[in-house]
């Protein structure tokens, strides 16, 4: 489910990377990209990844909304 989810994002244009220090606690999304954790325990990423992407969806609803 993990990778369909992930090249799912890739097809509408979003990075996604899944091994790094993310700047959030377990992802953190900027710019047409999804950065996970790699210390999110795996249980945790498809939920971080839907919660991110929650996060790409409201910038493009309101991509003027201040930060």
């Amino acid at each position: 489910m993990k990778k369909e989810l992930i090249k799912y994002f890739k097809s509408l244009g979003i990075e996604v990377y899944t091994n790094t220090k993310a700047r959030g606690h377990q992802g953190f999304f900027l710019k047409n990209r999804i950065d996970i954790s790699k210390t999110t325990k795996e249980e945790r990423i498809i939920p971080t990844l839907l919660h991110e992407f929650a996060h790409f969806i409201h910038n493009k609803l309101e991509p003027d909304m201040a930060k």
